[in-house]
């Protein structure tokens, strides 16, 4: 190999670990796992939470943030008990309630 030849290979090394440590970053970004704190559908599980009491994964000692699988769950079954008690003044959700809900399962 002459000495041509070991500058192009040198200088190709150098470009390939460049361009690997600027686009790494690129695609270390991530969505959280978890809901931004304030944001609007902490209103809407904190109502969950005083509708379904017996929940224990939304008791006050339920650390914040909330995982967005476990809001989902909540959001679920929250629907699921609307569907079934349609006209139970306790499990009604209201136009605004339903709209959250669907919002928050579409997040």
């Amino acid at each position: 190999m002459n000495s041509q030849q070991r500058i192009m290979t040198q200088f190709i090394k150098t470009r390939l670990r460049l361009l690997i440590f600027l686009t790494l970053p690129l695609f270390a970004l991530a969505q959280s796992t978890y809901l931004p704190e304030n944001s609007k559908f902490d209103h809407f599980l904190e109502r969950m939470g005083i509708i379904m009491q017996t929940n224990p994964d939304l008791n006050v000692f339920t650390p914040k943030p909330i995982s967005r699988k476990l809001a989902v769950q909540i959001a679920e079954k929250a629907d699921s008990l609307h569907r079934v008690y349609p006209y139970d003044q306790f499990y009604h959700l209201s136009p605004v309630d339903q709209y959250t809900l669907h919002d928050l399962l579409m997040n």
